[in-house]
């Protein structure tokens, strides 16, 4: 039961996804909302973290990271028509995963990798 529910809903998502992608405007809000959920998901992780020093942050730190790719991972499965069809085509726009990279990477790493 819980699989049919997260396909349909899987489903759901990609077929707005296709839908507005269509259209060159909406790829671009739609790239940006890709954006802004990573980085909101990091912005909050970043906020426990920064309260960690040493092997705590280190191993809480691996731990984000794992949830990281994740979360990259279904986003990027849902948002892959942009993929294909928009950032393939821009120089302007990076690929999902790049832009999820470096999303971590700016809000994440940045900020910790002297802490470890």
């Amino acid at each position: 039961c819980f699989s049919s529910a997260l396909g349909g809903t899987f489903m759901k998502a990609y077929s707005v996804v296709v839908q507005f992608g269509d259209q060159q405007q909406h790829s671009v809000k739609l790239y940006v909302y890709y954006k802004q959920v990573i980085h909101g998901y990091c912005t909050e992780a970043m906020s426990q973290l920064s309260q960690l020093s040493g092997e705590e942050l280190l191993a809480a730190l691996a731990q984000l990271w794992e949830k990281n790719t994740i979360l990259v991972f279904w986003m990027q499965r849902v948002f892959q028509y942009l993929d294909r069809f928009f950032t393939k085509s821009s120089s302007e726009y990076p690929d999902l995963f790049r832009a999820a990279l470096q999303c971590f990477t700016d809000t994440v790493y940045t900020k910790v990798k002297d802490k470890c």
